[in-house]
């Protein structure tokens, strides 16, 4: 239960990082958002297998 509060800690982090990212670079908002929701589905599912 711990992993998974840290997981949601770490995801409502990289939520607010990508919107301030997306803020200052709104040209290039799709490949950001992008690069975002990849990157933390990896970390999902790396922290995911590393809890078990």
């Amino acid at each position: 239960m711990d992993g998974f509060a840290s997981l949601l800690l770490l995801l409502c982090f990289l939520l607010s990082l990508s919107l301030s990212l997306s803020l200052s670079i709104l040209s290039f908002l799709p490949v950001v958002s992008f690069l975002i929701v990849f990157l933390s589905m990896l970390l999902v599912y790396y922290f995911y297998f590393e809890v078990q």
